[in-house]
């Protein structure tokens, strides 16, 4: 069972490692997670999204109480101007350059690239103590958080909701009159370096929001 170890609370979404290979579970929180291993004494790396990983030894048959401890963690969701997610929005990490407390120029080597999931959420965990501010590329307009200050094991939130809620919607068809599936879309903003891509659905439709208005 993982446990956050600040709070107490059970802990959902545990990867486990065994042998360099990664699985993970969704687990209901406080409820264990079972394993079955072929062999005793075996070394398991067990962590979770904002925690740091802890080894433990499988010893026969048992119920393990991992208590894992809060890694630097900055977390956010982004929303439209109607408050719906945006799922597949491509966030930036950046560390801000207006203050002292600055984190390394790599920030800890970590990816400084996500996309959101089907929720609108993304994560940056494993950080360096520092100051952090996020940035939301839509249709080559980027909108920036504030900056943040995280201290070491802290958890801090970096929620963007945008300004505009324009759409595009596009049905693409065959030469047949026959819906085309994962379509490739390129949309492109007049005086933009780089289009946007995007995939038609199994009915051949696409939306894209939002957008700035504009030519396209």
């Amino acid at each position: 069972v993982g446990f956050d170890a600040a709070s107490g609370l059970g802990v959902d979404g545990v990867t486990v490692t065994l042998a360099g290979r990664v699985e993970r579970f969704e687990a209901l929180r406080g409820q264990p997670i079972v394993l079955d291993l072929q062999t005793p004494d075996q070394h398991l790396e067990i962590g979770a999204a904002g925690f740091r990983s802890q080894t433990i030894t499988v010893d026969g048959e048992k119920v393990y109480a991992v208590r894992l401890s809060r890694s630097t963690t900055l977390r956010g969701v982004v929303r439209d101007a109607d408050g719906a997610p945006i799922p597949h929005a491509s966030v930036r990490l950046i560390a801000s350059e207006d203050t002292d407390a600055v984190p390394s120029r790599d920030i800890v080597g970590r990816p400084t690239l996500r996309r959101t999931d089907e929720s609108g959420a993304f994560t940056f965990d494993a950080l360096q103590p520092g100051v952090y501010r996020t940035s939301v590329d839509i249709a080559g307009v980027t909108h920036l958080s504030r900056p943040l200050a995280l201290r070491d094991g802290e958890w801090a939130q970096a929620d963007h909701r945008l300004v505009t809620s324009t759409a595009l919607s596009v049905q693409v068809d065959t030469p047949g009159g026959l819906p085309a599936e994962r379509a490739r879309l390129l949309i492109q903003r007049a005086g933009t370096a780089a289009p946007v891509t995007r995939y038609t659905d199994d009915h051949g439709r696409a939306a894209i929001r939002p957008l700035p208005a504009g030519s396209y």
